[in-house]
């Protein structure tokens, strides 16, 4: 929440990404169940919500301190979008994800062996 006050959160960290197998059509064929699932931004949005529940505080300070401030969190300025995929099987799903964590976001090799690993039994 201090890196969106600050103005160091780039318009692409405020992207909330979930799939929706069933956005398109409830039968769909694919292999995933016609569920949402958060592909990336989880811990952005706890944090978000954490934050506006005043469960979670920046500079020490929670949400109500800022309302009639010009750092208020219900300006525009700083929103967050959500884009929603509609992948219905789960190797393009597991591909996505690799695709969008293996090449310089911070995830562990672990994490990244492990979906790697799931990708494999889908082929």
């Amino acid at each position: 929440m201090e890196g969106f006050f600050r103005g160091t959160v780039g318009n692409n960290q405020r992207i909330i990404q979930f799939n929706a197998t069933h956005w398109k059509d409830d039968n769909h064929g694919g292999d995933l169940a016609n569920e949402i699932q958060i592909v990336d931004g989880l811990q952005r949005l706890t944090a978000i919500r954490m934050f506006m529940s005043g469960r979670l505080s920046a500079f020490w300070m929670v949400v109500d301190d800022f309302a009639d401030s010009s750092f208020n969190p219900r300006r525009q300025s700083y929103w967050v979008k959500f884009a929603i995929h509609a992948f219905t099987h789960r190797r393009d799903l597991l591909r996505y994800y690799l695709d969008i964590n293996a090449g310089g976001t911070p995830h562990s090799k672990d994490e990244i062996d492990r979906v790697s690993s799931l990708l494999a039994e889908c082929l």
